[in-house]
């Protein structure tokens, strides 16, 4: 019954009459006490305290429904609590946001509507007396100002800070922060991630050399209450000339998707294909004259026949070659069925038929294309790298080797503590070989390497590693499928890379495929040219593979900069259905 389900109601048909005539809904009558229970006040806003006082004995109860609702089997309070038990006193003010039996997360907060207070007769369901109460919404004000303070490694760069200031008293939940100009926010970007408000003043360090698109002149900053934004907001001017910035016509561009997770067509999971169509469509549109469409790895959720054939039906309906994909494989694309050899034999037969392993390179444009892959199942997870596999490796990244021209280099699982979801602790990191691997990479900094796996939303501050004196740059790649957020949430999404080269420069722009809308904040740029400075390495440290940095101090001052951070527990999750809960994999 503490379940206020009321659980007695589910049992109540085997027992007694005289029990379940008092475990059914009992209207209040004429002749009942109103007086027994009172509020402060009978209108409120949205988070206001809710004073409930009320007058029991026993296991009456307290509990508040949407207005209309009942006590009863058919209806579950939001919240409820004791009168006269768990430290509470009868006719002793409450309030009601403190009861902690909430069994309607969703409405818990109590958001704005019409609600109905009932107090109820020893633990069933006889109302002793109601009242009616409104929750109206409340009104976010926008910030009283906002003040962009720019530190500028390049024309166009936006690594500066946003130094946000409420209005008194009313400080919001959170900011949302747009890229804007004369007409309101940019219609073709994103908003930032919301930035939690810390108080009256709320600092946010913009990510480094992220880009300024070209249409932006100013910052838009918005109250947040959840989904809903503030009417109004306040704005920031960006300096002037800080998008004035012509790169000209790109050499070639790419794109990089990852973790497709392509299903059988009559799976609850099928909407991952409409997300891989839509991702083929859009890339169509904007970059008809591809290099390439690199997938970093699971292609099919399960590693069979039917989901590769899927996946080649729509590269063809989406108007492009099957050759005009190259893929890494993924450790759900060893799922299949068969030993580890009839495995790899599907992969190949259905993404490269032309090679006999799973790992392979490609000159495109003249540029240097590695593609790496685990070679066997191992604990499903992780890559299992050979030392043929590496060896020739080290070797690949030697041919005709220029430092100021980059490399880039594909594997599906990351490298341990580099980008999100890659934290030692999380246990998702997944090379067998990691110290090997990353020694190898150590020597050429010119390398671009892209890891997935963990399905991390690039709005992530990890979302990418600078070059530094013991890696090289590298990119999550988020994911087609479904996302994985840093607030440990599974959530609906498809993202993925366009990526643009020029002769000293590579811009790695981050897209929603599903909001049709660039990032706002996943747009780098990574310049060539000047090596990093060199990190002392501090006492205790790994000297084999480096670890994610915050804030500035992890800020590196040529190239591409996210300030990364470390996250919660459990990364690669699967996703049953679009609304499923989520469990790691």
């Amino acid at each position: 019954m503490k379940a206020k389900q009321k659980l007695l109601a589910t049992i109540s048909s085997l027992l007694l009459p005289v029990f379940l005539t008092s475990s059914v809904f009992v209207p209040l009558s004429a002749s009942a006490d109103s007086a027994l229970l009172s509020t402060d006040k009978t209108a409120y806003t949205e988070g206001e305290a809710i004073m409930i006082t009320a007058a029991g004995t026993g296991s009456d109860w307290v509990g508040i429904y949407k207005k209309g609702e009942n006590p009863g089997a058919e209806a579950q309070s939001i919240r409820w609590y004791y009168v006269a038990q768990d430290g509470n006193t009868s006719g002793k003010a409450k309030n009601i946001f403190e009861s902690e039996n909430t069994l309607r997360p969703d409405l818990a907060a109590l958001p704005a509507g019409e609600y109905t207070i009932f107090l109820c007769e020893n633990d069933g369901y006889k109302v002793l007396a109601q009242t009616d109460i409104a929750i109206k919404e409340k009104s976010d004000v926008a910030p009283a100002s906002v003040v962009y303070e720019q530190n500028e490694r390049f024309t166009g760069s936006a690594d500066g800070k946003l130094i946000i200031t409420a209005e008194k008293d009313a400080v919001p939940d959170s900011y949302a922060v747009f890229w804007g100009n004369a007409q309101g926010k940019l219609a073709d970007y994103t908003s930032f991630p919301l930035i939690k408000a810390t108080g009256e003043v709320t600092t946010y360090t913009m990510v480094a050399n992220t880009l300024i698109p070209k249409g932006a002149d100013r910052i838009l900053v918005y109250a947040a209450r959840g989904k809903r934004l503030s009417k109004t907001c306040a704005t920031a001017m960006l300096p002037k000339g800080c998008n004035d910035y012509d790169f000209g016509k790109p050499l070639y561009e790419f794109q990089v998707l990852s973790d497709i997770h392509l299903c059988d067509a009559s799976a609850p999971e099928s909407f991952r294909n409409g997300n891989f169509a839509s991702a083929l469509k859009q890339i169509k549109q904007l970059s008809p004259n591809t290099k390439g469409i690199m997938i970093n790895g699971d292609i099919t959720d399960s590693g069979t026949a039917t989901q590769y054939e899927i996946y080649q039906d729509l590269v063809k309906k989406a108007g492009f070659d099957l050759s005009d994909v190259r893929c890494a494989i993924g450790n759900h694309d060893f799922f299949g069925p068969g030993n580890d050899k009839l495995k790899l034999e599907t992969f190949l037969k259905y993404t490269n038929p032309d090679s006999d392993t799973v790992y392979f390179d490609e000159w495109i444009g003249g540029a240097h294309f590695i593609f790496l892959g685990s070679e066997k199942e191992g604990n499903k997870l992780h890559a299992y790298l050979s030392d043929n596999q590496l060896n020739w490796f080290r070797e690949k990244l030697a041919e005709k080797r220029e430092k100021n021209r980059p490399i880039y280099v594909f594997l599906h699982q990351g490298l341990v503590n580099t980008v999100a979801g890659t934290c030692e602790y999380q246990g998702w990191h997944g090379i067998a070989q990691a110290e090997k691997f990353a020694a190898i990479l150590k020597d050429y900094p010119e390398v671009i390497l892209f890891s997935g796996h963990s399905h991390w939303q690039m709005e992530s501050a990890a979302n990418m590693k600078e070059r530094d004196d013991k890696l090289p740059t590298i990119f999550n790649t988020a994911s087609v499928a479904y996302l994985w957020s840093d607030a440990q949430a599974c959530i609906e999404g498809a993202q993925g890379y366009y990526v643009k080269v020029y002769e000293d420069k590579v811009l790695v722009l981050g897209r929603d495929f599903g909001k049709e809308q660039w990032l706002a904040s996943a747009q780098y740029l990574v310049q060539y040219g000047s090596e990093p400075p060199v990190e002392p390495e501090k006492p205790g440290s790994s000297s084999d593979v480096s670890s994610p940095t915050t804030g500035a101090s992890g800020v590196l001052p040529l190239f591409v900069a996210a300030a990364a951070m470390f996250f919660g527990m459990g990364i690669y999750i699967l996703c049953k259905t679009k609304k499923a809960s989520v469990k790691p994999e």
